[in-house]
């Protein structure tokens, strides 16, 4: 077990600088298309992160991204940015008014 503490900060690092779930724990693990995310939705965004997958996708990844939110909040997603280095997209969302 001594390269435990060593295997786990190798995964950490691979990561992007942070583990799946933020410290409030407020992310929502969602899966679409075969890639895994990772949403936080807050009011009329969604931060959506994928941990795992590199950068020769990034197309499929963006149209992945963009189901994983709708799928989660039921809103349709009319924007979203790519955040500069990493598998990070901040979606715009335009959700049904409930009654």
């Amino acid at each position: 077990m001594r390269g435990a503490p060593a295997l786990l900060l190798a995964l950490a690092a691979c990561t992007g600088g942070g583990l799946p779930l933020d410290e409030s724990g407020a992310a929502t693990r969602v899966e679409a298309g075969g890639d895994v995310f990772f949403i936080k939705v807050q009011g009329d965004s969604a931060l959506i992160r994928n941990y795992a997958t590199g950068l020769h996708n990034q197309a499929r990844l963006a149209g992945n991204a963009r189901a994983a939110a709708e799928q989660l909040t039921g809103c349709t997603v009319t924007t979203l940015t790519q955040q500069l280095g990493v598998n990070s997209y901040i979606a715009g969302l335009d959700c049904p008014a409930t009654t």
